[in-house]
């Protein structure tokens, strides 16, 4: 959860609510967070929910093993239960070490399957991008990350 809570510092900025615009916490937020801390990022920054909220679908990807023996042996296990829905993966509840610059493999359990979150400044690229299609953000300029809107 670490990890994660430093992309979102490192890549997210804090904005007012754009008027007319109401952000709804995806439900699984509150599997990993308490209400409280929810509501009160609501009301003081908002955009931080719309960044748990994309980050909880579309940081990563699932896979099938490649079979590679070498490759599986260097994966890192998620504790992760054969019974678990793989349409509604909520990736908060498990401890990642993601990196901001490269891929991270995890393999699902002792499943023939791997999830692979993007690289850290790949996800917040997208996010920004996904803020500027809401209206939420100013397009970018040359050399320019996206503006705020105000």
């Amino acid at each position: 959860m670490i990890s994660i809570m430093f992309f979102i510092l490192y890549g997210v900025h804090a904005q007012e609510s754009t008027p007319g615009t109401k952000v709804i916490p995806d439900a699984r937020l509150y599997e990993c967070f308490d209400s409280l801390f929810i509501e009160t990022q609501l009301t003081d920054n908002p955009d931080i929910i719309l960044y748990y909220n994309y980050f909880l679908d579309h940081s990563y990807y699932l896979t099938d093993l490649p079979p590679k023996e070498d490759f599986i042996a260097t994966l890192k296990s998620i504790d992760f239960p054969d019974d678990e829905d793989l349409t509604n993966l909520n990736v908060l509840k498990y401890k990642l070490e993601l990196s901001n610059d490269k891929i991270t493999y995890y393999r699902l359990g002792t499943s023939d399957r791997v999830i692979v979150f993007y690289e850290g400044n790949e996800i917040t690229r997208r996010f920004n991008g996904y803020m500027v299609s809401i209206g939420r953000y100013e397009p970018k300029n040359d050399n320019q990350e996206p503006g705020i809107k105000k």
